[in-house]
């Protein structure tokens, strides 16, 4: 496959899902647990990220520019998947909009665990919390060049806006 050009690569995506509703079900797999976030959890979350992000530069600085807002959230909108063993395979951020509508928000799974369906996991319980929380829609901003990324989302039901 042929990299993309860093311009395109680079290139924002607005996709939105239109309804909540008809989810699939969330399938954890025995062992594994999805949970939210606890105080201390900046560094497995910035270790996932880091790991997973080959397009942008993430660190400290990053997670605190990106809760800032609304650090008090975090208890009840950063999931984390871990498996059996306690290591943190992936997160992802139930996060909300400026105008109110449910945000995906930083999905990532860790490289080690990629390309066995949990990003697709990780993506359907982040739905279904936007869902819980109240949301009625929600949307995601991603890069051009995450194509798997892209796919998992189109697959998901998003489309561009």
């Amino acid at each position: 496959m042929t990299a993309l050009p860093a311009a395109l690569a680079l290139r924002r995506l607005h996709l939105a899902r239109p309804d909540l509703e008809g989810l699939p079900e969330v399938d954890v797999p025995a062992g594994w647990r999805l949970r939210t976030f606890r105080p201390g959890d900046e560094t497995a979350w910035l270790n996932v990220v880091t790991r997973a992000d080959t397009l942008l530069r993430v660190d400290h600085q990053t997670f605190a520019r990106t809760f800032e807002a609304a650090p008090a959230d975090l208890p009840q909108r950063l999931l984390f998947l871990e498996t059996p063993s306690g290591e943190t395979a992936g997160t992802v951020t139930a996060w909300f909009g400026a105008d109110g509508r449910g945000r995906v928000h930083w999905l990532a799974v860790d490289p080690a665990w990629q390309g066995r369906g949990y990003g697709r996991l990780l993506l359907l319980a982040c739905l279904h919390h936007l869902r819980a929380l109240g949301h009625r829609w929600a949307f995601l901003i991603t890069e051009a060049g995450r194509l798997r990324a892209v796919r998992l989302y189109l697959r998901a039901g998003f489309q561009p806006e």
